[in-house]
């Protein structure tokens, strides 16, 4: 689920960054945003770029790696300690 949240959070910040309209951008989104995270969703956009979301993706799917890999020793917390700090 969060990467998904996080592509959503590319392609929108991406047709932005290409001159795109942010309300149009985010209508381009399949499946759509629930109507009730929208405002929260638009903060995010405004504050974010789309490489702040590849950042954020890159360390989920090294998060998902590692679990997978090994789920014994898997720590969430020490991965995801250098991730916030975008």
């Amino acid at each position: 689920a969060l990467i998904r949240y996080y592509l959503n959070i590319y392609i929108v910040a991406s047709k932005i960054e290409d001159g795109e309209n942010i309300d149009i951008a985010i209508k381009s989104l399949y499946p759509p945003i629930f109507f009730k995270y929208l405002a929260d969703f638009k903060q995010i956009i405004r504050t974010h770029t789309s490489k702040d979301a590849i950042r954020c993706l890159k360390h989920l799917q090294q998060a998902e790696i590692n679990y997978k890999s090994n789920p014994k020793t898997f720590d969430l917390f020490s991965l995801y300690s250098n991730m916030w700090s975008f």
